[in-house]
């Protein structure tokens, strides 16, 4: 169940997730024919944000979301976070998962979003992790518009998926780049 918070910055609107009796969606690879539905997407549309966070990986641990919405650059900001096994979702969010799953969601949600300009990050490990990750970056690193990939689930699936995201050397490659930094 989604409940409202007040909003902590003027432009912000933050949804928190509360305990409810419907199991979260626990997922480790990306449904992409589910979120082509998605496709051509508004920043300001705030429940097709959550659902789309609902499903990709590391939705089991989506704390809330922030929508940037009143002046550009538009933005999505997701935080991560444990409710209860924090030695569980440690173990979910090492190094090299954390950098998959962060990847491969931004990716997503750039595909899908059309006005997003950027997708922010905040993984509250023990040591807490923050990372911002633009359209310009990702279509400089998949040499493309990423509107293209919502085009066609084989293409998302071929060239994101499987060449990038599923490769490891590709993924330490893009963070090279584009360092995880530690939340302050």
């Amino acid at each position: 169940m989604k409940r409202l918070l007040i909003p902590m910055l003027s432009f912000s609107f933050l949804f928190g997730c509360q305990q409810s009796e419907e199991p979260k969606i626990v997922s480790a690879e990306t449904n992409v024919k589910h979120l082509v539905s998605y496709k051509d997407s508004y920043v300001g549309d705030n429940s097709t944000i959550a659902n789309i966070i609902a499903h990709l990986p590391g939705n089991a641990y989506f704390h809330q979301f922030s929508l940037q919405t009143k002046k550009k650059p538009y933005y999505i900001s997701i935080d991560y976070k444990a409710d209860k096994n924090l030695n569980q979702f440690e173990h979910e969010w090492s190094e090299t998962r954390t950098k998959k799953t962060l990847l491969n969601n931004a990716t997503a949600l750039l595909i899908l979003v059309q006005d997003a300009n950027a997708v922010h990050f905040n993984v509250h490990t023990i040591v807490p992790q923050s990372i911002t990750i633009t359209r310009n970056e990702l279509e400089d690193f998949y040499g493309r518009p990423l509107s293209t990939y919502a085009a066609s689930e084989n293409e998302w699936r071929k060239k994101v998926i499987q060449q990038i995201i599923n490769n490891p050397n590709k993924v330490d490659e893009f963070y090279q780049l584009h360092p995880i930094t530690e939340l302050e």
